[in-house]
């Protein structure tokens, strides 16, 4: 039997004490909360709600990414928080349940549940201050969206339940606790159109690895493909629900970038291990260029050829990956020079 458990205390300062057993051995570390991300503040530990990514703290040895084989008999979590034990156990983890485990949401606080379709269940935090109703409406149509792409792959009825947690905003800045295969915690509200498309996009990868669990697209040289893939549908199904067409700025971003930058932004999608250590080239190439390959290439057309079988390899090498648009020639607005500081942000 190989067994891990973890045993997360959480201080009465909100930091939190953490020990891992790992088949007789025992480590100890700790993990803090609430520092700046990309999308918002990375997980949140206070008196009323405990929101965290799997791997902001559980720990993972190396092995556990590396081993492709790798089966754990038994996993068990204990947090325990104000006195309270939360536990959580996984039987007969494989690499892509540990996957998982890493990017998932962990969640503890008072929520209030909404169950809008099969297989998804919706949790607001209490304090949650926006219209439920209307946002429930987008997840559930997003959710939809993906089911009927990839099929019915949560369902109550084999227990495989999607969970999407919601949260208020903490000091005016938006929370991000986790998107793995089967949760996503954020700060969504129904009005924002940037937290609908990461709501989509996170949803994207959770279908998808549930469908595929192909490891091979999460890392280069096809995590471009990967990425590509998830933008894409995230622009049709965001498109579809709000009515705004976001394809026309990433052309616009596409072409402001290579007119400002030039060499430094053209890119070799089959290159991408090259990319791996400079910033902006794996921001732009994964979120702006890929998304644009896929469209000229056909779209959904690649997805049903991964359910055919077809290999990334084999998929990538017959994409036609030099985009060509005319010049850019157009005055900068707030959405382009957004673009160009996150550009900048990531060093170029």
């Amino acid at each position: 039997m190989f067994f891990v458990k973890y045993e997360v205390r959480v201080n009465a300062d909100f930091s939190m004490d953490i020990k891992f057993f790992l088949d007789g051995l025992a480590y100890e570390g700790s993990a803090s909360l609430g520092y700046p991300g990309k999308h918002g503040i990375q997980g949140i530990c206070r008196e009323d709600l405990l929101c965290f990514e799997g791997a902001k703290v559980l720990f993972q040895p190396d092995f556990f990414y590396l081993d492709e084989d790798i089966h754990i008999d038994f996993i068990d979590i204990d947090i325990i928080k104000n006195g309270e034990h939360f536990k959580y156990s996984l039987k007969n983890a494989d690499w892509f349940t540990l996957h998982d485990l890493r990017k998932r949401c962990f969640a503890i606080g008072e929520f209030d549940i909404y169950c809008p379709d099969d297989g998804l269940n919706v949790l607001f935090e209490k304090k949650y201050p926006a219209a439920r109703e209307k946002m429930c409406d987008k997840i559930k149509y997003l959710y939809g969206y993906y089911k009927n792409l990839f099929g019915n792959i949560y369902s109550k009825g084999n227990g495989n339940i999607y969970a999407v947690y919601v949260f208020d905003r903490y000091n005016g800045k938006n929370i991000f606790a986790g998107a793995g295969m089967s949760s996503q915690g954020s700060t969504f509200f129904p009005d924002e159109q940037r937290d609908i498309e990461l709501l989509s996009h996170r949803m994207f990868h959770a279908f998808f690895d549930s469908a595929f669990k192909n490891k091979y697209l999460l890392i280069p040289p096809y995590l471009w493909l990967y990425e590509g893939l998830a933008v894409y549908c995230e622009t049709e199904s965001v498109r579809e629900l709000t009515g705004k067409n976001g394809w026309e700025a990433l052309e616009r971003r596409y072409r402001y970038a290579l007119n400002k930058y030039g060499d430094k932004l053209k890119l070799d999608p089959m290159l991408e291990r090259k990319y791996i250590s400079c910033g902006y080239k794996m921001e732009f190439l994964h979120y702006t260029q890929a998304p644009l390959i896929i469209k000229e290439n056909g779209g959904m057309e690649i997805i049903e050829l991964l359910k055919k079988g077809f290999s990334p390899e084999d998929i990538a090498r017959n994409l036609k990956t030099d985009i060509i648009f005319e010049e850019f020639d157009e005055a900068l607005d707030e959405d382009l020079r957004y673009f160009d500081y996150i550009l900048k942000t990531w060093g170029i």
